[in-house]
């Protein structure tokens, strides 16, 4: 689910329970909203999320190669490609990522954030370093944008846990809401392949692990 407003003004949290995306970021641009249905106990599906790899992400690869065509017709060199064996969050929170942790309360949820210029081939990263940076940072032509994991509550390992993955962009710009608007538009298709086949991979993981027998301890 995306949303943009037509007269590209904030949107607000939901009516219901708060959750930490609600408090790291109440009010945004643009939202994209993906679940699925995971039959395992919450702490294997947050391990799942943590050590899935972009290798497992159906797409991943093509759609990253699509981002690149930009710099072949200018004849530029496009950014290198992302190694597909390492963990995603590994990435994501690595030490040569401007993505940051801004909140968690495990196994249920977790939200990481970058700030940037994401609107271009190639995204211009600011650096944050806290929550606190990142709600403040208002500098005129950047994006404030989240990434929440969370495990909706009050299902079991049988029935399954309703797993989301959301994310939010604030524009900081007024001027540049309808930009980013359009470039939403165009990206926000690529966007939801990628987070479901991240999804998908989360589920095999974790319905994998379930699956197991039990151990019992040596006597």
């Amino acid at each position: 689910m995306a949303v943009l407003t037509d007269h590209q003004t904030p949107g607000t949290i939901r009516a219901g329970r708060v959750t930490l995306l609600d408090t790291v970021m109440p009010v945004y641009h643009a939202s994209a909203v993906h679940t699925i249905v995971v039959q395992a106990a919450p702490e294997e599906i947050e391990r799942a999320y943590r050590e899935i790899t972009p290798g497992e992400i159906t797409l991943m690869r093509p759609l990253f190669q699509l981002r690149s065509i930009p710099f072949y017709v200018r004849g530029k060199q496009p950014p290198a490609g992302i190694p597909l064996d390492q963990t995603f969050l590994s990435l994501a929170l690595g030490p040569e990522s401007f993505w940051i942790s801004l909140a968690e309360e495990p196994p249920y949820e977790s939200v990481m954030g970058a700030v940037g210029i994401f609107d271009t081939p190639s995204i211009s990263f600011a650096t944050v370093h806290s929550l606190a940076e990142f709600q403040a940072f208002a500098e005129p032509g950047h994006e404030r944008t989240v990434l929440g994991f969370r495990i909706i509550p009050g299902g079991d390992p049988v029935t399954g846990y309703t797993v989301v993955l959301e994310s939010r962009t604030y524009v900081i710009d007024p001027a540049r809401v309808r930009r980013f608007s359009l470039y939403w538009r165009l990206v926000k298709g690529g966007e939801g392949v990628m987070v479901q086949g991240a999804l998908r991979a989360v589920k095999r993981r974790a319905e994998r692990a379930a699956a197991k027998p039990a151990v019992a301890p040596a006597t």
